[in-house]
């Protein structure tokens, strides 16, 4: 054992784990579930549960003896987003660029093998894709997953390709081996955007450009998002992507000078 892992406490890392297990597919669990899900006895999880209980991050229903998260479990992903400035920076910009082309944008970041949604301008209309902050998705089928996951060193890609079980969007139909991806990686690096036309979900496209820090590195994605029966097909790349461009560039700047 390395003496790194000498550090790592087993509980807290389970107890993460345990949270980690509760998503939309998976909104309540019972004790056996978590259990097997963890691969461990039902005596493991059995403190654990019972302490994220005390602290209010769960609920367990009385009768039926399932779990399910609590509201209390948004304050620790709201700390994270209120102690990041950048969607603060970012905010105006993004109603700019909603603004002015009439589509819904976001500003989001990597997370491992996900992308994770930290700010937004939504439009309300029918020509609006509106996705909650807060919203994970995979970043290797989406078009800001997969720039943001371009611009991470080789290591980090393989590490996180070896994560995933098949590059696969969930509607089935992009499937992509891993020679593929790391080309369209590759590819999307170059370029410098990506553009993502029914992959995730079949009914919407996105293009997305990087932001990044002083040193320089890519830390967060501005895309926009669009319902493809709303708009013509040259919209993303003759509309969004040179106003994603502009607003860019302007952000890029002030990081550079702050």
């Amino acid at each position: 054992m390395s003496t790194r892992n000498n550090y790592v406490s087993t509980s807290l890392k389970r107890g993460l784990d345990i949270l980690r297990l509760f998503n939309e597919e998976n909104a309540s669990l019972s004790l056996s579930e978590i259990s097997q899900k963890l691969g461990v006895s039902r005596s493991v999880p059995y403190r654990l549960m019972y302490t994220l209980k005390e602290e209010g991050y769960v609920v367990q229903d009385p009768v039926t003896k399932i779990y399910k998260l609590s509201p209390r479990v948004l304050n620790l992903g709201y700390s994270y987003i209120n102690s990041f400035k950048l969607p603060e920076l970012v905010h105006p910009y993004l109603e700019e660029i909603k603004n002015e082309i009439n589509a819904s944008c976001y500003l989001s970041v990597l997370d491992e093998r996900h992308v994770v949604y930290v700010g937004a301008a939504t439009v309300n209309e029918l020509t609006g894709v509106n996705v909650s902050i807060g919203t994970r998705l995979p970043s290797t089928v989406t078009a800001n997953g997969k720039l943001l996951l371009s611009y991470q060193p080789q290591d980090k890609i393989q590490e996180i390709l070896d994560k995933e079980e098949l590059h696969r969007s969930p509607n089935e139909r992009n499937f992509k081996s891993r020679k593929q991806l790391i080309e369209e990686l590759r590819l999307i690096k170059e370029q410098g955007y990506a553009k993502g036309d029914q992959e995730y979900m079949d009914y919407i496209s996105s293009v997305a450009v990087p932001i990044f820090n002083s040193a320089p590195q890519a830390v967060a994605a501005i895309n926009v998002v669009v319902p493809n029966m709303a708009f013509d097909k040259n919209f993303l790349l003759k509309t969004a992507l040179p106003k994603l461009l502009e607003v860019s560039e302007k952000i890029n700047n002030y990081e550079k000078v702050n």
